[in-house]
């Protein structure tokens, strides 16, 4: 994402001269790189402002099946040590991008675009080689000096550029803001990492399995509807600019391998017929559904009365999504489609009956987060706290950033008539969801209801302490950008 290197390449200038006032030195002139911890820092820095987004999709099955995905690839990739999160942002332009420290965002218009898994393969492929090979902290070394704060400032505005899809007054306006400070700096990856993304990402393509010349056809093809249709839809192409010798280096390389033909994983099919849903919305999607199978255009039948399904539920329409989801059931055994069974079920106000087929369907797919989500819940629905945090606080051993999984452990202490847990939970889920300012409110409630109790009030002082030097950091960095009077 162009505007992202942007934002933090310009607040790398503007802000060198406020170090004097004790901010963190996140680097020096002798490194020729910042270290895993502080690109981590700031990648997490950017992160935190994303999942307080409303376009932060948080649907268990999308964001379990990316980070699957992206793991198959980074454990081949140069550095599989790198600790990366894949998650998906609702918006129809077709783009994806990598932050420092191994965060990788994928827009729901490339999920969609992606006409096989191994396209949508070569695409994290290309983004995960920016984060091994240091891309963005290359550029960094222009400068000497990195601060978290102006770069949780700048976060602000690299999220409303990206909601605008790069087009419009906001990213206009955020670039200005910068400019402002007196700041210049180089745009977007250079040509030799984009060439070096292009080559190490083909190469963890074929190590992982799939069909590198899906990375050639997948840029080929969108150049040419680029050309045919100039507007922000094709982003990708505007913040990885293509050229035809670029295109055609990667089609020599794929032309000295042995051809192979890779099938589409049932995932990839019936998250893509989810992502199609939320970005359609449940009334369109249903008319796309009913031409899709009535003209049989589909690639996959069991996955279009899947997505006919997703859609009907959505729009309350309970027992013709059961009926959908029994054909998709008939052509495919997956967990997916038990999960969607089990939610229809338990929207419908059928709550036993969803119990019962998300803990037989968790008895043969024990780590689908999905059908886990849907147990919990209906536990709690059927007044079953206990059992229900006993599995929170189990997954939680294994998961320890999930939002999701607080705000149910806070229901779960809410029925029980724990307060103090019950905030501490709420804390967290604030904390890890990018409202860093609410987790102290709610920590600071947490820390009066535990009175009496002086081991879980210290640990609550304790977790204080931690998000207090964040915030504080934070509001530095805003501070800076307001305007002098």
């Amino acid at each position: 994402m162009r505007l992202l290197t942007t934002l933090v390449l310009l607040a790398c200038f503007s802000w060198r001269a406020t170090l004097a006032d004790g901010l963190p030195d996140l680097g020096d002139s002798s490194q020729s790189t910042m270290s895993t911890q502080q690109e981590r820092q700031l990648g997490e820095s950017v992160m935190r402002q994303f999942r307080a987004s409303e376009n932060f999709v948080r649907d268990p099955d999308v964001s379990q099946y990316l980070n699957t995905l992206g793991y198959k690839l980074a454990s081949n990739s140069q550095d599989p040590t790198i600790p990366f999160e894949f998650f998906a942002l609702k918006d129809r332009s077709i783009n994806a991008f990598a932050l420092p420290g191994g965060f990788v965002g994928i827009h729901t218009g490339l999920l969609l675009t992606a006409q096989s898994e191994s396209e949508l393969a070569s695409v994290l492929g290309h983004e995960i080689s920016h984060v091994t090979q240091h891309h963005l902290a290359r550029q960094m070394e222009l400068q000497s000096r990195l601060t978290l704060p102006m770069l949780a400032a700048f976060a602000l505005a690299i999220l409303a550029a990206q909601r605008s899809g790069g087009s419009g007054d906001t990213p206009v306006a955020a670039i200005a803001s910068a400019q402002a400070l007196g700041a210049s700096a180089q745009l977007g990856y250079s040509r030799d990492n984009e060439r070096e993304a292009d080559r190490l990402g083909m190469q963890t393509l074929e190590k992982s399995g799939f069909d590198p010349r899906a990375m050639p056809r997948f840029f080929e093809r969108m150049q040419k509807a680029t050309m045919a249709l100039d507007n922000n839809a094709f982003a990708y192409l505007r913040t990885h600019p293509l050229t035809t010798e670029r295109i055609a280096d990667t089609q020599a390389r794929v032309d000295l391998l042995p051809y192979k033909q890779v099938p589409d994983s049932p995932d990839f099919s019936l998250v893509r017929e989810k992502i199609r849903v939320l970005q359609m919305g449940p009334k369109a999607a249903i008319q796309y559904y009913k031409y899709t199978i009535d003209e049989r255009k589909f690639s996959t039948e069991a996955a279009a009365h899947f997505g006919y399904a997703v859609a009907l539920m959505e729009d309350r329409q309970y027992d013709k999504s059961l009926a959908e989801a029994a054909k998709a059931q008939a052509m495919l055994t997956h967990p997916y489609i038990d999960e969607l069974i089990g939610d229809t079920q338990l929207e419908a106000g059928r709550t036993k009956e969803a119990e019962h087929i998300y803990t037989e369907a968790l008895a043969r797919y024990p780590d689908v987060l999905g059908l886990f989500y849907g147990q919990v819940e209906a536990l709690l629905r059927l007044n079953r706290p206990k059992p229900a945090l006993d599995s929170i606080n189990q997954r939680l051993n294994l998961t320890s950033s999930d939002p999701g999984l607080y705000h149910l452990q806070a229901r779960a202490y809410s029925m029980l008539n724990d307060t103090a847990h019950e905030h501490r939970a709420l804390a967290e889920a604030n904390w890890f969801s990018g409202n860093p300012h609410e987790a102290l409110t709610q920590l600071r409630i947490a820390h009066q209801a535990a009175k009496g109790d002086f081991y879980l009030q210290s640990s609550i002082e304790a977790r204080q302490r931690e998000i207090q030097a964040v915030v504080k950091e934070m509001d530095k960095g805003q501070n800076r950008q307001k305007p002098q009077q």
